[in-house]
């Protein structure tokens, strides 16, 4: 299936007949073909504003903030709910009094003391991201149900027949009640805001907010009551006048509302844009998070979404990935990332992202692009398989968690202060060293948010069906702190400053009843934001932040129930199937193999379910005997970024262990000949991203990068300013066969090479707008010159130029650099030069060594291997190739295709004594086509649309990534 987003570029109406029309084409080809074709609620993101139309029928649905405006000067704001007058003591502002006039001024001494007022501000239009519209005010129900109405009521109209059917459900994408982004927003000190608040605080909390307005900003004797209130109370609203109407609204219409919230990340994040993440995930069908980069620094979204599915009852997680990970990203990387997800709960994978045009900024709008134009692209399912089988396995049964987190969100209200965040980051930097130290020592956990376990929490004593462990050893009721479906054994307090009134009694009455409390310092001393005698029972067990202190803690309240030696960096899943077991494992090491024994609870026969092929096998143990003192014990092996999927069948006592095979002995290892011949598949490719330009009959401007140029024609020009562009490449020795010159939307200008015309043919290359020039004719030795001339028009967007053709290119090899998460870089420097392609490859780099930098396409290289014998088994095994895809072809014989490691593919039925033909296909990216080429260091893990005009990393040199085999060896064994 797929989800139909509009993104940057849209040239369709959004939300007109024309739009509808096209959705309904969408629609009608994905149930042609059986295919789920989801809905997406708004042009770009973040959800709201659906494209400018629900904020333009009515000023009061546009977002609106309340704006702190500190000043030393007597000067009052009109508009303001509330001023007042402060003191400066040792650099900050204190003792806050209020002021009703110009005539409480009288007297002040300007400079000791400060003016402080509070107005609300309502974005104004003319945003450009927001079409010159602005963010709705998703605080305001009538504002949402515009939203609603403008965007999902449309949809119903246009394709409600095919809702719960071919349409399963609608995206939602990042809304937020304050869209922190520059300074749109009124101010630097701003806060959300929406009108008619202060009667809803005070009908929430019994006060007047606005008596105490300085406490959100200021440190004052009352700020942590009234932060606490506040950004309590701005969540609650925030879900009552968005995430539960259009919960409802899809409810009642047979769909899944699913997507994600804004900045769910990191406690400050989501203080800032949506107060907290975890009480909205009630209110979606398919609650989702978002993953960007190419990283997995952000274990605790995923973290938190599955805590609330699980006790929620949601079957499926759902996880925007991969956005932001550049053109380069591999299977083995999208592989790791989406590992990390699954084995913290998600199981329902939505890729970022498929263009179905590159043309303009979009090839450029967060990268990377998994569809048709990338040279890898037709083995992508060998991946995209992987996760749907991975997907419904992880999707059956009962998740298996003993350990319950209370989540700090309230400990980072009482301290946030929008001009002050250290405190916050602090209890961030606190929550993710416990969440490493949990998953280090094999503990897996969830978070229980304390909105969410007021309705849903309590404290029983029984057998916890859903317990990872067993309840006792004779099978006895224990305490148990339930939590909608989940019960939990053990509760954990993170460090922190308050909790909520209501989990200070669950607490209570868990510890009373034996349930074992274990609080991490510094430890909470506020029970819903104000000072309390205490917090914590006595019986807590209280531990430094340490992770041996947790480890003891922890094994002296309840032994683990999965053991994994010795390999902090392996994750587990554990779900219960009616009377089997079903385990996750992940190495989340992407370079280096680990090998580890593992223990699981319960007796039975252990099988491997390969999510790669969908086969299922007996798993050989590498111990004596797969029992021990009744669990199930066996050795694992994960290569980088490698994966276990095994189920636990159950059986009687006394299993006997399956015999491992022996393992295999290496007799002999040989090193294939560094010279290849080889065949591309593709045409080689030089980018053109240099240009001069010139308006008018002026001079021509000096050669600078082709943004630029669009920017100057646009800005200086304008619409209607006769323009032209000129590009130069240079040829030591013309190609055998065409040239051709690859132009977007070549129509649109008078083209000629060396002042000759040249026309744009019928067809195009790796995308439908990348479209074919013949200029072979044209071309001459020496420099050549192709000119684009035009007049500008609103929308035009003038990009780089390619050549494709039988070449090689030579530039000056600069040096190389590594980044972290194995991502290499060549640095170049032009000018690059067409030359003759060579004869032979050596299989290393090609960028750098064989003149093909920029080349993006799939390449066959070929050599034979001479063999006396062919006894035993035969392996071919690639060392560090650079390389999206490897296909192996031995004597006409295709083995498996290669897109992980070890990347080590078994050859032996293909062998024969004698000559024997090698051949190995590698598919490569868009990276080096695309770039972004002048981002000095390379690419970081986010690449998005910033870092190809980024001027301040910029470097007229060209960074790109290898491309080549590396080592290639033939390795001979027994067994």
């Amino acid at each position: 299936g797929f989800f139909m987003h509009a993104r940057v570029g849209l040239e369709t109406p959004y939300l007109t007949p024309e739009w509808f029309d096209r959705v309904r084409t969408a629609v009608d080809e994905a149930k042609r073909r059986g295919m789920q074709a989801w809905l997406y609620d708004e042009d770009k993101w973040p959800s709201g504003f659906a494209g400018g139309l629900s904020v333009a029928s009515n000023p009061d649905y546009r977002m609106k903030v309340l704006v702190c405006k500190p000043d030393n000067r007597p000067a009052l704001v009109k508009e303001r709910l509330r001023a007042f007058l402060a003191r400066q003591v040792d650099g900050r502002l204190a003792d806050f009094r209020p002021i009703q006039g110009e005539e409480d001024l009288t007297g002040v001494r300007w400079g000791e003391e400060w003016l402080v007022q509070f107005y609300p501000h309502a974005v104004p239009l003319g945003v450009e991201w927001f079409n010159d519209y602005t963010y709705l005010d998703t605080l305001n129900p009538k504002a949402v149900r515009a939203f609603i109405q403008t965007t999902h009521e449309a949809y119903a109209r246009a394709v409600g027949e095919e809702f719960g059917q071919t349409i399963p459900g609608i995206f939602t994408d990042e809304p937020c009640f304050i869209f922190q982004v520059g300074n749109i927003a009124g101010g630097p000190i701003r806060l959300p805001w929406t009108d008619g608040f202060p009667a809803y605080f005070a009908q929430q909390n019994g006060y007047d907010l606005l008596d105490h307005l300085p406490a959100l900003v200021y440190e004052t004797p009352e700020s942590p009551a009234i932060r606490y209130d506040y950004w309590r109370t701005v969540t609650r609203r925030f879900l009552e006048s968005w995430g539960k109407p259009i919960y409802d609204w899809c409810e009642a219409h047979n769909l899944a509302f699913t997507g994600h919230y804004m900045a769910e990340d990191t406690l400050l994040s989501q203080v800032s844009w949506i107060g907290a993440a975890m009480p909205y995930y009630e209110y979606m069908q398919i609650p989702g998070i978002d993953k960007l980069e190419r990283h997995i620094d952000q274990p605790i979204t995923a973290r938190q979404v599955d805590s609330v599915a699980c006790q929620l009852g949601r079957k499926r997680v759902l996880c925007e990935a991969y956005g932001c990970a550049g053109q380069d990203f591999n299977f083995v990387q999208r592989k790791w990332i989406g590992d990390h997800l699954y084995v913290q709960g998600v199981n329902l994978l939505t890729p970022h992202l498929s263009l179905y045009s590159m043309r303009g900024i979009r090839k450029r709008d967060c990268p990377p692009n998994i569809f048709y134009q990338q040279p890898w692209w037709p083995e992508n399912r060998l991946l995209d398989d992987y996760f749907a089988r991975l997907s419904y396995a992880l999707s059956q049964g009962q998740r298996m968690v003993d350990l319950l987190v209370i989540h700090p969100i309230a400990s980072a209200w009482t301290v946030y202060s929008p001009i002050a965040t250290h405190r916050v980051r602090e209890l961030d930097r606190q929550l993710r060293g416990l969440n490493d130290d949990l998953l280090a020592l094999h503990r897996d956990y969830h978070f229980g948010d304390e909105m969410l376990m007021e309705k849903y929490a309590n404290q029983r004593i029984g057998k916890p069906v859903v317990s990872a462990a067993e309840p006792s050893a004779n099978g006895e009721a224990v305490p148990v702190l339930q939590v909608g479906e989940m019960g939990y054994r053990v509760v954990i307090v993170p460090p922190g400053v308050t909790l909520a009134e209501n989990t200070v009694r669950l607490l209570r009455e868990f510890a009373a009843a034996g349930g074992p409390v274990i609080a991490i310092e510094p430890t909470p001393t506020l029970i819903d934001g104000r000072p309390a005698d205490a917090v914590l029972p006595p019986a807590t067990t209280v531990i430094p932040a340490e992770r041996e202190a947790l480890r003891t803690a922890l094994d002296s309240v309840l032994p683990p129930a999965v053991v994994i030696a010795d390999a902090p960096g392996v994750l587990h899943h554990h779900r219960r199937l009616e009377d089997d077991d079903l385990f996750f494992f992940v190495n989340t090491d992407l370079e280096e193999e680990v090998v580890t024994r593992v223990r699981l609870p319960g007796r039975g026969r252990l099988e491997r379910w390969d999510a790669l092929n969908g086969r299922v096998e007996p798993l050989a143990s590498q111990t004596e005997s797969v029992v021990v003192d009744g669990a199930t014990e066996t050795v694992l092996t994960f290569p980088p970024a490698g994966s276990h999927l095994l189920l636990l069948r159950a059986a009687g006592k006394g299993v006997a262990a399956t015999q491992a095979p022996a393992p295999l002995s290496v007799v002999a290892r040989y090193r294939l000949e560094d010279e290849w011949q080889f065949e591309r598949r593709d045409p080689n490719a030089l980018t053109l991203d240099y240009c001069r330009y010139r308006l008018g009959e002026a001079d021509w401007n000096e050669p600078g990068p082709v943004w630029k140029a669009h920017q100057a024609v646009r800005d200086l020009g304008g619409a209607g300013t006769p323009f032209a562009l000129r590009f130069v490449f240079d040829v030591a020795e013309l190609p055998r066969g065409p040239l051709t010159l690859v132009v977007e939307k070549p129509e649109q200008f008078c083209i000629t090479v060396n002042g000759q015309a040249v026309q744009p043919g019928e067809g195009y290359w790796r995308d439908i707008s990348f479209r074919c020039v013949d200029i072979t004719g044209a071309t001459r030795a020496g420099r050549n010159q192709v000119v684009l001339e035009s007049v500008f028009r609103t929308g035009m967007e003038l990009e780089s130029l390619y050549l494709i053709g039988n070449f090689a290119v030579t530039a000056e090899y600069i040096g190389q650099a590594g980044r972290r998460h194995g991502q290499v870089f060549n640095y170049f420097r032009g000018p690059f030069v067409l030359i003759a392609e060579p004869q032979s490859l050596t299989g290393d780099d090609l960028t750098r060594q064989e003149g093909y930098p920029f080349f993006a396409g799939r390449l066959v290289l070929r050599q034979t291997v001479t063999l006396e014998d062919v006894g035993g088994r035969s392996f071919l095994e690639f060392d560090d190739p650079h390389a999206i895809v490897l296909k192996v072809r031995v004597n006409g014989h295709e083995a498996e295709s290669l897109i992980l490691p070890p990347y080590r593919v078994e050859v032996t039925g293909a062998l024969r004594a004698g000559a024997n033909e090698v051949e190995v296909e590698m598919a490569g990216s868009l990276r080096n086509l695309l770039g972004p080429h002048h981002l000095r260091g390379g690419d970081g893990d986010g690449v998005g649309p910033q870092h190809f005009e980024n001027e301040a990393l910029w470097t007229d040199d060209y960074t790109l990534v290898p491309f080549g085999l590396g080592r290639v060896s033939l390795v001979r064994s027994m067994g």
